[in-house]
């Protein structure tokens, strides 16, 4: 049997939409299995969606075995290949990101809301997480509650920061910030949807998969 990948992905009600157009855009260029699981949870949102805080359960719900990636997913597109992310899996990190730098030219996003530049910004957007790894063991559905946002978000419950390996940068490409390095392979559309803003970056390329994706709506038998 071949290899199966775990992806999680943020759910909001509100980007319904480009959820199932990422998830649309990851298995039709995979070139193997993968598994979505899209994880929604209002209680542990302490921001501007709905998954703010869930992404760092993924270990616990994968039962801390394997790995996992995460995505944000409801505002991304895949351009690529997952399978080349999942190849890039190092048993040396508890997770690997794209190690953002740069802050915001939108200090307001989609539906108004505060776009602030905070300390490893975006990080947590796409991470490829070591699940067994024993610093996410105290990560639970009971425990979440212990740590803050801004602990969580900053990787700062790992200790120590040569467990966060790096990823190429293509990887979580933030379309219309500064200091990007492309052609993106994940169009990470942070600021809102191209139905929001459709003059943004790749904002052509999901509209195609949108619409690649709607193409057998007007079939008629």
């Amino acid at each position: 049997m071949s290899e199966l990948i775990q992806l999680f992905v943020g759910s909001d009600p509100r980007e319904a939409i480009g959820l199932s157009i990422f998830i649309h855009s990851v298995h039709t260029r995979s070139s193997i299995p993968v598994s979505i699981t899209p994880i929604s949870h209002q209680a542990l949102s302490d921001g501007s969606n709905a998954f703010t805080l869930s992404r760092f359960l993924v270990p616990f719900f994968a039962g801390y075995k394997g790995w996992a990636i995460w995505a944000d997913g409801s505002d991304m597109l895949c351009l690529a290949d997952i399978a080349e992310l999942w190849g890039m899996r190092d048993w040396r990190f508890a997770v690997q990101v794209v190690k953002h730098n740069y802050e915001t030219r939108h200090p307001v996003k989609y539906l108004g809301q505060k776009n602030e530049n905070y300390l490893r910004k975006n990080w947590s957007s796409l991470m490829l997480i070591n699940c067994a790894h024993y610093r996410f063991r105290e990560i639970r559905p009971d425990t979440i509650h212990r740590y803050t946002g801004t602990n969580l978000h900053r990787f700062e419950f790992l200790g120590n920061d040569e467990f966060i390996g790096g990823l190429p940068p293509a990887w979580n490409y933030i379309c219309d910030e500064p200091n990007q390095h492309g052609p993106a392979k994940i169009a990470h559309f942070s600021i809102g949807l191209p139905v929001w803003y459709p003059s943004s970056e790749y904002a052509n390329q999901w509209r195609a998969e949108r619409d690649a994706m709607n193409r057998y709506l007007e079939w008629t038998p």
